[in-house]
């Protein structure tokens, strides 16, 4: 299902089809998964190591509750979550939306501008906005990993659209 070809490797578009064939779980997330999963940052997975993360074979692999990092991506969820419940709430287009998070104008998203923006349209308290959290909410929306969301990352979160489910059939 995620290695068609059978060339024993996986790629982020053949991934993402492949879960989400199965389980609607947003692109976003699963580009993240990837990109851990993705050591060598080749943009390609094992398929064996790729298989072997998401299946626990024994018990003694589920992480006990002492193992767990307190910090998860439930923040960053949410604020996906509250963005994309704003803008269908406000009946805004993405490139609407996308302007109103735009706080200098300049065509890009900075961290500043996300800052302000949660604070100011979501309601999102000052104290929960860590620099650890922002940085992992820009590398989830942004297809470049870059500190800057463009246009097309804020219409891929609002629209929930992955740009590799396409090309993972071609």
């Amino acid at each position: 299902m995620c290695d068609p070809q059978g060339a024993g490797m996986v790629s982020l578009g053949d991934m993402i089809f492949g879960i989400q064939s199965i389980a609607e779980i947003a692109a976003p997330l699963l580009e993240k998964l990837f990109d851990v999963m993705d050591e060598n940052k080749i943009g390609m997975v094992d398929f064996e190591k790729f298989n072997k993360i998401l299946r626990v074979e024994a018990p003694s692999q589920i992480p006990r509750a002492e193992d767990l990092v307190e910090d998860s991506f439930h923040w960053q969820e949410n604020v996906c979550s509250l963005i994309t419940g704003w803008v269908k709430k406000n009946k805004l287009t993405p490139i609407e939306a996308f302007r109103s998070f735009d706080q200098d104008f300049d065509g890009l998203i900075s961290k500043s501008d996300m800052a302000i923006s949660i604070q100011k349209y979501l309601k999102v308290r000052p104290e929960e906005i860590l620099n650890s959290r922002m940085d992992r909410l820009f590398r989830i929306l942004s297809f470049y990993k870059t500190e800057q969301i463009q246009p097309s990352d804020f219409e891929r979160l609002v629209n929930d659209v992955s740009p590799y489910v396409n090309a993972a059939t071609a």
